[in-house]
């Protein structure tokens, strides 16, 4: 038996990208991840591709934007394919099966729904018939 799963906390590189895919959603985004080396003082930062699915993309779209703190969970995929030159190459991302809020979860997730991820442990509400407006006003709490 083996295991293949990972837990990614940083930021958002850049907007979420959230395209159809059929009758369902497909988000593709970067999350950079800062890491230290042992007794040096000096960080490198790891961005890492990563794709959500379904209800997981719409509540990553909804959420969290440029810059926004993050936790996702999920198995790495590594899929080969080969390039116009005939070179076999490969392309590695995260599969994301849960996103978490890293500081709690914004304001107005209280009363608009979310995907069934979680804040500090606390789940978020599911999405509903009569949900709610999110007020977007761009403020970035860093």
């Amino acid at each position: 038996m083996s295991f293949n799963s990972g837990t990614y906390q940083g930021r958002l590189t850049a907007d979420v990208e959230l395209k159809p895919v059929g009758d369902t959603h497909k988000a593709e985004f970067t999350v950079a991840c800062t890491r230290s080396y042992k007794n040096c003082g000096e960080y490198k930062t790891d961005f890492i591709p990563c794709e959500a699915w379904r209800g997981t993309a719409e509540f990553i779209a909804r959420y969290f934007h440029k810059g926004s703190p993050i936790i996702v969970t999920g198995p790495l995929e590594i899929e080969p394919y080969e390039d116009a030159e005939g070179n076999k190459r490969r392309s590695v991302h995260i599969k994301v099966d849960h996103a978490y809020f890293v500081d709690g979860a914004p304001k107005s997730e209280a009363s608009g729904g979310g995907g069934g991820s979680e804040s500090n442990g606390t789940p978020a509400p599911t999405p509903s018939d009569e949900e709610e407006e999110v007020d977007d006003d761009g403020d970035l709490p860093f």
